[in-house]
């Protein structure tokens, strides 16, 4: 859920460097977009059909239409870019989802070059602050944990709207909800929930851009076999337990103070937080992952949780915290487009490191050669990561069909 509390006090050469503020992007913003038009009432049968609206079915579809190929993509969600989820303050995106890349990714490199989107590095100049569970805290200059990692000039969002520029009129069609895949033949049939009921859109073959754990939710007839099933009901969505936290200010204070807005926290709510600001010119801003767990962020409540992590801004950063323009708060392990129940289990329970993502040769039975996992969480390098993504979709694209000359 994403809540919001606005304040009236207080090789990557083909990228450009960012120099300017690059305004935040519509297309991904709550509240959702204006519906699209719906599908025609005698559609005909798609070559291919991409369920989910994120960063890997947008690419997924433009790779496609390189191919000659419309395929229609699919989003439950109001908007697009799905775990992708960008806010505006002052003129500036802020993200409620992922903000990082890195250098050696090849595949987001090549579409923030083919959009002529900037990349920066992350904010790392100054100390790092480590906060002990009795609130004391200690700097610790020169220690930089995401020192390495690259921004995109106006979020990740900017990308998403980008991609969604490319598509036609109507082939991303938002509020479509899909709640079952039928074989009959040669074809395959989604019986879906859209702005006008329910409908249904027939296909040659299908790309699942969704978590896997929501994919393997979806009634199929037949039946996916049983051990691809539970396989894919056991990828851990990517980051669908956690939940963001952003403070906004007209001013780097922290800066100022010589830190570099990392911080690492054994008292908490917040785990780690970060500086999040644009390349130049303000608005500023710090952003935490809670350290909470769902159960006891729904305990607080939102505005509890909002609170406690405005508190610790002031223990850590002093009075300057306590004047921000914006409060901005999204749970992940609230969104039903995102998490699945098993997403939101203790921390006891979910993965300690990085997942080792992937998608084994399984059987697909009478699916095979007709239906494609390529959510992040599938790809074997990259997986949970934007790169994941959109080295998935554009590993489906290429397998549907060649390029034109």
């Amino acid at each position: 859920m994403l809540h919001i509390r606005q304040l009236t006090k207080g090789s990557w050469h083909h990228i450009l460097v960012a120099r300017a503020p690059t305004k935040a992007p519509a297309v991904n913003a709550e509240p959702a977009d204006p519906m699209p038009d719906a599908a025609t009432a005698q559609e005909p049968l798609h070559d291919a059909v991409i369920v989910g609206g994120g960063i890997g079915g947008l690419a997924a579809a433009v790779a496609l239409a390189a191919r000659g190929i419309v395929a229609p993509v699919l989003e439950a969600r109001g908007r697009a870019g799905g775990r992708i989820l960008s806010f505006e303050a002052g003129g500036q995106a802020f993200d409620l989802g992922p903000s990082w890349i890195w250098p050696g990714q090849p595949a987001v490199a090549r579409l923030l070059a083919e959009a002529g989107l900037a990349v920066f590095p992350q904010y790392a100049e100054g100390a790092l602050v480590h906060q002990q569970a009795d609130g004391q805290t200690a700097r610790y200059p020169g220690f930089a944990p995401m020192g390495n990692a690259l921004r995109i000039a106006g979020g990740p969002g900017a990308l998403v709207a980008a991609l969604a520029r490319k598509l036609a009129p109507g082939q991303l069609r938002l509020h479509h909800a899909v709640t079952a895949v039928t074989r009959s033949g040669d074809t395959l049939r989604l019986s879906l929930t859209g702005p006008e009921g329910e409908s249904e859109v027939t296909a040659r073959r299908v790309a699942l851009a969704v978590p896997p754990r929501l994919a393997a939710a979806l009634s199929f007839t037949p039946a996916l076999p049983a051990e691809t099933a539970r396989f894919l009901d056991a990828i851990p969505t990517w980051m669908a337990g956690h939940a963001k936290f952003v403070a906004v200010y007209a001013e780097p204070f922290w800066r100022q103070q010589g830190l570099s807005g990392d911080v690492i926290s054994r008292r908490g709510p917040l785990a780690e937080i970060h500086d999040i600001s644009p390349p130049q010119g303000g608005p500023y801003a710090l952003f935490g992952f809670l350290g909470l767990d769902a159960a006891g962020r729904a305990a607080l409540g939102q505005d509890g949780v909002i609170a406690a992590a405005r508190r610790q801004l002031v223990e850590v950063f002093g009075a300057p915290a306590d004047t921000p323009l914006a409060l901005h708060l999204k749970d992940w392990s609230d969104d039903p487009f995102t998490a699945a129940p098993a997403d939101a289990a203790p921390p006891a329970e979910r993965p300690a490191a990085h997942p080792a993502y992937g998608m084994p040769d399984l059987p697909l039975g009478p699916w095979s050669g007709r239906l494609a996992f390529i959510a992040t969480e599938t790809d074997r390098e990259n997986g949970g990561l934007i790169e994941g993504a959109i080295a998935r979709a554009q590993t489906f694209a290429e397998a549907f069909a060649p390029a034109r000359p």
